[in-house]
């Protein structure tokens, strides 16, 4: 702003004119790189949600084998204590991970729910899997593997990192990209009242480029298929 008062004070001086637009540049390029560290952010966290679908998965084949263990022991007339201690041990780490919930169904059925569907039935899995979303840059929504249907998930780990994804750091990316529109919208109102040296007036500052239909402005600059870079505004001088 030190920039801007000084150009309105001596609005002839070219040299004054060349630091407000560099002065613009720097500051499309901070809040460019803020919106990358928060979105390569959510992108490690949504790395982390699919490695904990993972483990979620094998702490469930953990528990389907050792049911299938323990009713052999038990019909074979042995104490499975040891299977028993493994499979509880197996429960609570799997209860840190997601909302869980244990019911025995009968004498020889030991079922883990998440929500109303079942993860464990016996010696029968479940698993879970993860589905990119395009709505949401491609990160993975967490669905049963067998039918693709929404896993109801209230809690855990998994919760944990869903919500720092989805809600914490995504607001933070939706404030950015709203002061950055009421930005360019007052300094563009504020330059389009001016003259330039040549005499033409109505010309904005910051110039929208529309490159791309992402929400974030990703954007496919090399033309390789990957979106490799972002475009916040650019400054038109």
């Amino acid at each position: 702003w030190k920039s801007w008062e000084k150009l309105n004070a001596n609005p002839d001086d070219r040299a004054t004119r060349a630091v407000v637009r560099e002065s613009g540049v720097t500051l499309s390029r901070s809040i460019s790189k803020t919106f990358d560290r928060l979105f390569n952010l959510q992108s490690n966290i949504d790395t982390q949600v699919k490695l904990k679908i993972d483990e979620i998965n094998a702490s469930a084949r953990l528990i389907a084998d050792l049911n299938a263990q323990i009713l052999k022991s038990q019909q074979s007339g042995d104490n499975p204590n040891d299977l028993l201690d493994k499979r509880d041990l197996a429960v609570e780490k799997l209860s840190k991970m997601i909302n869980v919930n244990v019911v025995r169904g009968d004498a020889d059925e030991f079922i883990v729910y998440v929500g109303s569907q079942y993860l464990v039935q016996g010696q029968k899995m479940r698993g879970l899997a993860g589905e990119g979303n395009p709505k949401r840059d491609g990160f993975v929504d967490v669905r049963w593997a067998d039918d693709k249907s929404e896993v109801k998930i209230e809690k855990g780990e998994i919760n944990a990192l869903l919500e720092l994804r989805d809600v914490t750091i995504a607001d933070q990316i939706t404030q950015i990209d709203n002061m950055t529109t009421n930005l360019v919208d007052l300094v563009n109102e504020s330059h389009r009242d001016g003259f330039g040296l040549n005499l033409k007036t109505g010309i904005n500052f910051f110039q929208e480029v529309k490159l791309t239909q992402n929400r974030n402005g990703n954007h496919d600059l090399n033309g390789d298929g990957q979106e490799d870079h972002t475009i916040l505004f650019k400054v038109s001088g």
